[in-house]
């Protein structure tokens, strides 16, 4: 849902974007912005204009990106972006698959959605527990936990050195 709220934001008269956005996704991604284009019609049909690339990875001058499936939704991927030398991982919703170890290791950066409490899991979705085995596994730099449910917030003093509670809007140099 959040590119669909990406799509309304830009009909705001606050943006003044010209240029038409670009947007990278999995395979089937264009029939899932038309089936809410459908329902929404023109409130999410942004002036500046939309291009829909369906690609699993991509390679441009300055970076390139790779996506994976995850355990969520039939349409979820997660993310591995490259750039500089620098490796970014995203877990996007998902809930543990030994994978995810392969997909995050060596990372610079790893951002995982950690919304389920590991005494009552939430199906589609990783516990901090999920997460710091996931770490201890894999060559991670630093990691940053988000997307919090009232009882899956870990203790501060529980996480290890290299891991930040993400907060909206937060700034973090690589």
């Amino acid at each position: 849902m959040g590119l669909i709220h990406l799509l309304f934001a830009l009909k705001s008269p606050f943006y003044k974007r010209v240029r038409p956005i670009t947007i990278f996704g999995f395979s089937g991604l264009t029939n899932y912005i038309e089936s809410f284009k459908s329902i929404l019609s023109k409130w999410i049909t942004p002036d500046c204009g939309v291009i829909i690339h369906e690609a699993t990875s991509l390679n441009f001058p300055d970076f390139s990106f790779e996506l994976f499936k995850t355990i969520h939704s039939e349409e979820s991927v997660g993310i591995k972006i490259f750039a500089e030398g620098k490796k970014i991982f995203y877990s996007s919703d998902t809930e543990y698959f030994a994978e995810l170890e392969t997909h995050s290791n060596n990372s610079d950066l790893a951002i995982f959605e950690s919304a389920s409490n590991h005494d009552k899991p939430a199906l589609g979705h990783l516990s901090f527990k999920d997460v710091t085995k996931i770490d201890k596994n894999s060559n991670i730099k630093r990691v940053i936990l988000s997307h919090f449910y009232p009882d899956s917030l870990p203790q501060k003093e529980l996480l290890p050195k290299h891991f930040i509670i993400g907060d909206d809007l937060m700034k973090i140099d690589i």
